[in-house]
């Protein structure tokens, strides 16, 4: 439950037509404020040797960039009278650049997490189901976000934003008895 959650946020953030860089583009921006440099990298800590330690790549030609991993330890909900198990799963999206000390990184990086959020709308909208379903694993809906700053230095780039969510996944199973 937990590698397909992660892989279909992070195949959402990177979406030709609904993801972050295609959300960035529709974002109302306040006066002549630019647009941020678009997101290169989406890594997810099942697809990533680097993120799955906590490392970002070194090469700055990769960034900016998101991540996706798990944020907390989770319940399941067992299948004891049911065909399917349920979880809370949290996950955090990370925003990750190279250059913080800059009013222009702090005004990119609200911008990016802003359109991280409207792609994850978009991705909840029930004409994007087959998008939140990868085997028997379906994302149902989201229960809670959570944005905060930070400032964490990882490999000579920073964590600047992450947004913490909380989707409630369903696994079907076939248990023989």
């Amino acid at each position: 439950m937990l590698v397909q959650t992660l892989r279909m946020v992070a195949t959402a953030l990177s979406h030709p037509d609904y993801g972050v860089n295609a959300r960035l583009a529709l974002l109302e921006r306040d006066g002549s404020d630019p647009l941020p440099p678009l997101i290169t990298t989406v890594l997810d800590t099942t697809s990533s040797n680097l993120t799955a330690f906590g490392r970002v790549p070194q090469d700055k030609q990769k960034l900016p960039m998101l991540f996706v991993d798990i944020a907390d330890q989770f319940d399941l909900t067992p299948s004891v009278f049911a065909n399917y198990r349920q979880a809370d799963i949290p996950i955090v999206i990370g925003y990750v650049v190279a250059n913080v000390e800059t009013a222009e990184a702090f005004r990119n990086s609200a911008y990016i997490m802003q359109s991280v959020m409207d792609c994850l709308e978009v991705f909840e909208k029930n004409g994007n189901a087959a998008d939140r379903t990868r085997g028997n694993v379906s994302i149902l809906c989201s229960s809670a976000m959570n944005w905060s700053k930070h400032l964490d230095n990882i490999n000579d780039s920073f964590l600047t934003d992450a947004l913490k969510v909380t989707y409630t996944v369903r696994a079907l199973t076939q248990v023989d008895q």
